[in-house]
């Protein structure tokens, strides 16, 4: 039987996921995640970005409605901001969208993985 991913640790996670997900959308430039064939690799990074974010602050809170609508609100900001003061990065609503997307599965995700539905 595997324990379950709570208190300390957990709050360490959500705290990292919290930062790495500012630094992506925020640093001056962005990375150069690129392409791999027709799957834009940058949609998926935003999609895991918010997704993994949503779960681990909406288990660590058990508020997942809550912390979904921080995060989205984070992402509805972050596109207008990165057009507005970072001049390397460009505002896409494909980003957002992906944003949004993420949101949404992170908070199915803690739907599947609450311990409380297996029981």
């Amino acid at each position: 039987m595997t324990r379950a991913l709570t208190g300390r640790p957990l709050a360490v996670l959500a705290a990292t996921l919290l930062a790495l997900q500012l630094v992506a959308l925020y640093m001056p430039s962005g990375p150069d995640i690129g392409r791999l064939g027709e799957l834009h690799l940058d949609k998926l990074a935003h999609l895991v970005i918010f997704a993994l974010p949503v779960w681990a602050w909406g288990r660590l809170t058990r508020r997942p409605w809550l912390v979904t609508a921080l995060f989205a609100l984070n992402a509805l900001a972050s596109e207008p901001i990165q057009a507005a003061l970072l001049p390397a990065r460009a505002s896409d609503p494909l980003d957002l969208a992906a944003d949004i997307a993420g949101c949404v599965l992170g908070l199915a995700l803690l739907r599947w993985t609450d311990p409380r539905n297996h029981a």
